[in-house]
């Protein structure tokens, strides 16, 4: 799915679905800034003045957001349209589309 997803340049979750995606897009958006913005401070310099914990605990809250979101990170508006595979494990996303 996700091969496919990223072939045509379309969003996708595959991991397990972030409660309140579609209901509460506004705070999925401040955690796709909030990974972007960790990017940034990577390319400007700023993470090499950090200590080696923070390092580690940014590094760390980077790859989970990026595991859980990183699809996602481009998408500006709510879909007008989802594809659901696993309707049974999917109930959530099933519930917030409705």
């Amino acid at each position: 799915v996700a091969e496919k997803a990223s072939a045509v340049n379309m969003p996708y979750i595959t991991e397990r679905w972030p409660g309140g995606m579609l209901t509460n897009f506004v705070t999925i958006r401040k955690a796709v800034k909030k990974m972007t913005s960790i990017d940034r401070m990577k390319q400007d310099g700023s993470f090499d003045a950090l200590s080696k914990r923070e390092k580690l605990q940014i590094n760390r809250q980077r790859e989970k957001l990026d595991k859980n979101l990183g699809s996602i990170a481009d998408m500006t508006r709510l879909p007008g349209a989802i594809f659901i595979v696993d309707i049974k494990k999917e109930h959530i996303a099933i519930a917030e589309a409705q």
